[in-house]
């Protein structure tokens, strides 16, 4: 699993996503997905929103992050942490991407 995007983000902007889930090297079918989540941790470790990731396709998820979400930021360092849990699989999987928050 992948999580990529952009490493900055304007504060008060949206910003998406990709989450590519595989397996042995291949797209991850959507019905064998139970379900793609997300946490937003601002730099001191807060939760700052959570919510479910879109599918684009067998494999691809898309996060996307409302101006109103990025708004709610300090200028600083971010984590997006993202878990997707499979029907065929007892535990779940997650990754992370980190980006920096700056004013307009």
């Amino acid at each position: 699993m992948l999580v990529d995007g952009t490493d900055r983000v304007t504060i008060g902007t949206e910003a998406t996503y990709e989450v590519f889930v595989d397996f042995a090297g291949a797209p991850y079918p959507d019905e064998d997905i139970a379900g793609v989540a997300y946490m937003l941790f601002d730099g001191e470790g807060n939760l700052v929103a959570t919510g479910d990731a879109s599918s684009a396709g067998d494999g691809v998820y898309e996060v996307t992050l409302s101006a109103d979400v990025t708004g709610a930021l300090a200028a600083g360092s971010n984590t997006l942490q993202v878990v997707v849990v499979s029907k065929r699989v007892a535990l779940p999987s997650s990754s992370s991407i980190q980006f920096v928050t700056a004013a307009p």
